[in-house]
C-alpha cells in the first residue's frame, strides 16, 4: 500500500523568501536549511518594540546566502502481480527531486502599495506616518503608494471597480488595501500569496489581532492566511442610556429579542421623533438569520438562504419590528425627519462608539453597551464584524518581494501603526491589546467587556464567491420589504431566485437587466 509521507520543516531557522507562491502551491516539502550568517532583516509585527523577537531570534530575514531545499514527492506507484492467485503489492522506492532556491539577495527593494487610505485626512495621516516608521527600520526598502490606484480609469472608487482595471492592465500592487466582498473570487483564482509562514516567522498570530476569519475567508482554505489583519468594522448593540434612565429600564444579559420590544415600546415617543430603534440595515437581517440557525446557509455557500425557514422567519421579524410592532420608522420617514443614531433618536442601535462617533454625539446624549439579546427560541446572540486585510499579490512574487510586502503588512497590523490610528485615524486600532484598552473604549464610560465578549458570537458575511453580483441583486429586493412596498416571503423568494441564476452565471459581471427584479 502507499505510504503518506509526513511533511516536515527541518533545518531550525525560520526565514522569508521571495518564492513563496512557489511553495504555496503543489505537493511540495520545504525544508529550511540554515547558510552563512547575513546581515539583521526586518522586523516583526512588533516594530520597534519587539524586532529582536521577530527577526533576531528566529534568523535572520531574508539573509544573503540563505538556501532553501524544496523537496517534491512523487507518488508512489504500486506494481502487482499475481502469483498463484495471490495478488502481492511492491512498494516503488519514492523518486524525490530536490530543488535549490536562494533567498533574495541584499540589496534595496522596492514594493508597490496599494490603498485608499489617502492621501489626505486622517487615515492618510496613520499611513504616511507608518510608512515614515518602516522607512526608519528598512532603509533599503523603497514603498512607492498608490492611493485609489484605478479609480479614475474605472471611474469608481470600489475595490471590485479599481482591481478590474488594474488585473486587465497587469498592473496590481505587490500589497493591497483588499476588500471583503470580492476576496473569495480571487483566492479561489490564486490571486494571493499564502501568508501562513510569516506569521510564525514574526511569531503572531490571528488572536494577536482583533479579526475575524470571516468564515474562514481569511484564512482561505483551510490552514492558509491569505490576509493580514487591518481595517476593523464591528458592530454591536448599543442603548440610549439617556432615554432609559428616564423610564428606569437598564437591559441585562438576559434579555431577549422580546424584552428588546416591550422596552423599545415603553420608550418611544414617535411624535418626539424618538423611536425604539433604527430601520433594519441588511447586516442584521443577516445577522438574525446567523443567530435564528442559518449560519450553514451562508457558510461559503452559493447564496444566503432568503427563502429557507431560518431567513423567513428573521426576514419576518424584521419586517414585524417596523409594521406589527411599530418600534422602527420606515425608511423613508427616518429620512423625512433626518433622524440620526448620534442624534439620539433611537433608544436602541447597532453602531461601533469609535471617537469620531463620541464626538458626533457630544453632550447630547448618554449611551453604553448591552448584550445582544438572545433569540427567544434558542438563546442564540449574533453581533457583526469584517475587517479589509492588506493581501500580497502574486505581483509580488513576479517582481521578487512577497517577504518584504509580508514584512510590510505585518508593521501595518502591529502596535506601532495600532498606536498611530489611536492618535490620528477614525478606525479602531487592530492590535487587540490596544483594541481592549482605555486609550480605546474607556471602561470607565463604556462597558467594554461586552464588547469583548462578543467575539464569542461574532458573525460576518460576505463569505462566498459570488457575494457582490448576488449583493447587488437582493438588496434592493429586501429594501422593499422595510419600505412597505413587499412582503418578506414574496421578496424572499423573489432574491433566492436572483441568487441562483448569478451562481449559475458565475460572473461578477451580471448585466443590468439580471440585477433588476421581475416582480
Amino acid at each position: 500500500m502507499a505510504r503518506v509521507i509526513r511533511r516536515r520543516y527541518l533545518g531550525g531557522a525560520a526565514v522569508t523568501l521571495g518564492g513563496v507562491l512557489a511553495a504555496a502551491c503543489g505537493e511540495v516539502e520545504v525544508r529550511y536549511v540554515q547558510g552563512p550568517a547575513g546581515p539583521a532583516g526586518p522586523a516583526g509585527p512588533q516594530g520597534a518594540r519587539g524586532a529582536a523577537g521577530a527577526a533576531g531570534a528566529k534568523g535572520a530575514a531574508g539573509a544573503a546566502g540563505q538556501t532553501i531545499v524544496v523537496e517534491k514527492e512523487k507518488p508512489v506507484v504500486v506494481e502487482k502481480e499475481v502469483v498463484k492467485e495471490v495478488v502481492v503489492e511492491r512498494p516503488v522506492v519514492v523518486e524525490k527531486v530536490v530543488e535549490k532556491v536562494v533567498s533574495p539577495t541584499a540589496g534595496p527593494k522596492r514594493i508597490l502599495f496599494d490603498t485608499d487610505w489617502g492621501p489626505d485626512g486622517p487615515r492618510g495621516e496613520v499611513v504616511k506616518r507608518s510608512l515614515a516608521l518602516y522607512q526608519e527600520k528598512r532603509p533599503d526598502v523603497t514603498v512607492d503608494v498608490r492611493f485609489s490606484a484605478g479609480r479614475e480609469q474605472a471611474k469608481s472608487g470600489t475595490v471590485f471597480a479599481r482591481t478590474a482595471v488594474l488585473i486587465a492592465a497587469d498592473d496590481m500592487g505587490d500589497l493591497f488595501l483588499w476588500a471583503a466582498y470580492v476576496f473569495v473570487y480571487w483566492a479561489k483564482r490564486g490571486l494571493f500569496a499564502d501568508l501562513t509562514p510569516y506569521f510564525k516567522q514574526f511569531q503572531v498570530t490571528l488572536d494577536d489581532y482583533v479579526s475575524i476569519p470571516q468564515h474562514e475567508v481569511y484564512p482561505y482554505p483551510n490552514g492558509k492566511i491569505f490576509g493580514w489583519p487591518f481595517q476593523v468594522i464591528t458592530r454591536d448593540w448599543m442603548y440610549n442610556k439617556s432615554i432609559l434612565d428616564r423610564h428606569g429600564i437598564e437591559p441585562n444579559e438576559n434579555w431577549t429579542f422580546d424584552d428588546l420590544i416591550d422596552a423599545a415600546k415603553q420608550v418611544q415617543e414617535p411624535d418626539n421623533n424618538i423611536y425604539g430603534m433604527p430601520p433594519p440595515g441588511w447586516w442584521a437581517h443577516v445577522m438574525t438569520m446567523y443567530q435564528i440557525g442559518g449560519e450553514n446557509g451562508a457558510h461559503n455557500g452559493e447564496y444566503y438562504l432568503f427563502n429557507s425557514p431560518a431567513g423567513i422567519e428573521a426576514g419576518q421579524f424584521w419586517e414585524d419590528i417596523i409594521y406589527k410592532h411599530q418600534v422602527a420608522p420606515a425608511p423613508q420617514v427616518a429620512g423625512e425627519k433626518k433622524l440620526s443614531t448620534a442624534a439620539g433618536n433611537y433608544a436602541f442601535f447597532i453602531t461601533y462608539p469609535s471617537a469620531a462617533f463620541r464626538k458626533a454625539v457630544g453632550t447630547n446624549f448618554e449611551f453604553d453597551f448591552m448584550y445582544a439579546p438572545k433569540w427567544p427560541a434558542n438563546g442564540e446572540r449574533a453581533v457583526s464584524q469584517q475587517d479589509q486585510a492588506h493581501m500580497v499579490t502574486k505581483w509580488a512574487g513576479t517582481r521578487g518581494v512577497v517577504a518584504e510586502s509580508a514584512e510590510l503588512a505585518a508593521h501595518l497590523a502591529g502596535p506601532d501603526t495600532s498606536d498611530l490610528i489611536l492618535t490620528h485615524g477614525n478606525t479602531p486600532p487592530t492590535w487587540r491589546a490596544l483594541f481592549d484598552s482605555d486609550r480605546n473604549i474607556p471602561s470607565d464610560t463604556f462597558r467594554r467587556d461586552i464588547l469583548m465578549h462578543g467575539f464569542d458570537y461574532r458573525y460576518v458575511h460576505q463569505a462566498h464567491e459570488w457575494w457582490y453580483p448576488m449583493a447587488r441583486a437582493w438588496r434592493p429586493v429586501i429594501n422593499k420589504v422595510w419600505a412597505g412596498e413587499l412582503s418578506y416571503v414574496n421578496a424572499a423568494a423573489e432574491a433566492d431566485r436572483l441568487n441562483k441564476l448569478i451562481a449559475e452565471l458565475r460572473t461578477l459581471h451580471p448585466t443590468s437587466d439580471v440585477l433588476q427584479s421581475k416582480l
